[in-house]
């Protein structure tokens, strides 16, 4: 099927006069997950991942993804000639690069305008140009040869978000925005991160599976602001409350036309990694365009009382849903029962439904056994899914949506019968988390600071694991979350503030064996003030038993084991009034002191 719908599309690309064409899965906001309306380069090439760009020249096409989804690509890519390119290998050039050296100048290169951000246009234009080769924003042949089956425009409605959880007005945010613009020499924005939209506006929408947000638009002028989306998205008591709030709900079919309008002498802040090339192209030469960050961006990564309360509520609910799927797991298995990973993953998706404050996942659910858990975004589906045994280790990472959060948390299960560098890497990866989560910094590190604290412990055993150690996370909203990141790949990055809420995430992934991943959620948090400056520390919000049957204790250290017990014991505290009888006698036991 993918061998003949790149036929088709050579073609179109001959009509459309394109020598090559670049295919992404990115929407109009360069939303991480976007709706599948727009998952172009999945139904083009069959991968999945969350990332990766498609390549299709007259003769060859190529994928370029990240070593999160090698594993994944090379199942997926095969018999489809597509070849993989193994993005961030040193000997593998980015796709842009591939482009200028191996076509002919004067070629031309295709994107489709609407859904290519302008940092990405441009990194694509300062490596074609000089080579000769143009860029072409204005085609889209996916658009024409993808019309059979592609799923509609998403049509969700919005809705407000509870106050009890907003811990500010839209009025309150949008006051704070505008000083924030100030501070930029900007009189207007043009915010286009769904997430950000959603946050400053305190609605929430379903366009997106598992990312409760509406396609919209808000614009911000120094006296008013709007809310752009489609008339039918917005019921009246969303309106009458933005309204309410001095915000202005628009048709955005008449964002372009506004853009247009605006006149020589001002000033418009746009984020460059969410704006797209097209929207770009709507704006007079005269208007000066100041690129950053959206100006929401901080404000929404440091969690007001509000929102850290909701943060809290909801991590206690998702521990204990966590708590009883482990047990679930445990019971079927060691009763011999037929249960698949998809089997799995469906399970825990009904243990945290099971709740009045749920709304859903917050991204579907990893549950890799085995094998299978060395692909760190393996997703099982009920078609192809591995059988359990009593053997061995499944990863499972999955996070669910509640009223006034968002959770993300990663248990390792571990079976009866379990080799010794399965433990071996279990406990590592324990000794790992434990590092950074028990760790103290100095006030004005960012995430890159402390990020080998956490890697040390694998380096010093020869592991090492290809990604990052954590990331940012919503209040109901996305499961990712910026601009801090805790990686050793995005340079120093974004101070840490306090208040931010960050994943801690290592693990150590042997292809064609087996996973192994613990990540709990943490609140960056003031531990105490000295003569030396402010020192900060990580509060824990993630509660759920961490498997005490893949540790090798002797690899543990008396402070490694200090910290395991207290954080048991606070588990059990705040998980146990949740769960009956049977549930607190399998918990205590999940949880006992070592």
């Amino acid at each position: 099927m993918v061998i003949e719908r790149l036929r088709r599309f050579r073609e179109l690309m001959a009509d459309y006069g394109i020598d090559v064409y670049i295919v992404t899965n990115s929407d109009p906001h360069s939303s991480e997950y976007p709706a599948d309306h727009w998952k172009a380069r999945s139904w083009l090439s069959g991968f999945t991942g969350s990332n990766g760009t498609l390549v299709v020249t007259r003769d060859e096409a190529l994928l370029w993804t990240d070593g999160r989804y090698y594993i994944q690509a090379e199942n997926q890519l095969a018999d489809t000639g597509i070849a993989l390119m193994r993005g961030g290998e040193p000997d593998v050039p980015g796709y842009p690069a591939w482009i200028a050296d191996r076509i002919a100048a004067s070629s031309k290169v295709g994107i489709d305008g609407k859904t290519t951000s302008c940092a990405s246009y441009n990194e694509l234009k300062n490596a074609l140009e000089p080579a000769g080769i143009g860029v072409a924003i204005d085609c889209d042949p996916i658009g024409a040869l993808w019309t059979d089956g592609r799923p509609a425009m998403p049509g969700g409605l919005l809705h407000n978000h509870d106050g009890r959880y907003t811990g500010k007005t839209a009025g309150e945010k949008l006051e704070e925005v505008r000083a924030a613009l100030g501070r930029r020499g900007a009189g207007y924005a043009l915010i286009c991160g769904l997430e950000d939209v959603a946050w400053l506006f305190n609605v929430r929408g379903s366009d997106i599976k598992s990312l409760p947000v509406a396609y919209a638009y808000a614009f911000i002028s120094p006296d008013s602001a709007e809310l752009y989306t489609e008339p039918a998205k917005l019921p009246r008591e969303v309106a009458d409350a933005l309204a309410g709030q001095g915000v202005w709900a628009a048709d955005v079919k008449k964002l372009p036309a506004m853009l247009e309008g605006l006149r020589a002498g001002d000033s418009i802040c746009c984020d460059p990694n969410k704006l797209s090339i097209w929207l770009r192209s709507r704006i007079p030469d005269g208007v000066r365009v100041v690129y950053g960050d959206e100006p929401t961006i901080l404000l929404k990564a440091v969690k007001n009382d509000a929102e850290l309360s909701g943060h809290r509520e909801g991590q206690i609910l998702d521990g204990a849903a966590m708590s009883r799927f482990m047990m679930w797991i445990e019971r079927e298995v060691n009763a011999g029962a037929n249960v698949t990973e998809w089997d799995a993953s469906v399970a825990l998706s009904g243990f945290r439904a099971r709740y009045d404050e749920s709304r859903g996942d917050s991204f579907n659910t990893i549950a890799g056994y085995g094998p299978n858990g060395a692909m760190m975004h393996y997703a099982p589906d009920a078609d192809n899914s591995a059988t359990l045994e009593n053997r061995g280790l499944m990863v499972v990472d999955s996070g669910g949506q509640y009223a006034g959060g968002t959770t993300d948390v990663t248990r390792t299960i571990v079976f009866t019968e379990t080799t010794p560098e399965e433990r071996r890497d279990f406990t590592m990866t324990l000794k790992s988390h434990i590092a950074l989560a028990s760790a103290r910094f100095l006030y004005g590190a960012a995430g890159g600071h402390i990020d080998s604290i956490a890697r040390k412990v694998m380096w010093d055993h020869g592991l090492d694991y290809k990604c990052g150690t954590g990331h940012g996370i919503g209040s109901y909203l996305s499961v990712h979350e910026g601009p801090q990141s805790i990686s050793m790949k995005t340079g120093a990055g974004v101070r840490l503030e306090e208040n931010m809420i960050v994943s801690i995430e290592p693990g150590v992934y042997r292809e064609g064996k087996h996973g192994v991943r613990i990540e709990n959620l943490a609140r960056i948090a003031e531990d105490f003030t000295n003569e030396f400056g402010r020192f900060m520390r990580f509060e824990m919000l993630s509660f759920c038993p961490i498997s005490l049957d893949g540790i090798v204790p002797e690899l543990l250290d008396e402070k490694e084991i200090q910290w395991l017990n207290a954080y048991h014991a606070a588990v059990y505290e705040k998980i146990s009034p949740l769960l009956d009888a049977g549930e607190r006698e399998w918990l205590a036991r999940a949880t006992r002191a070592i």
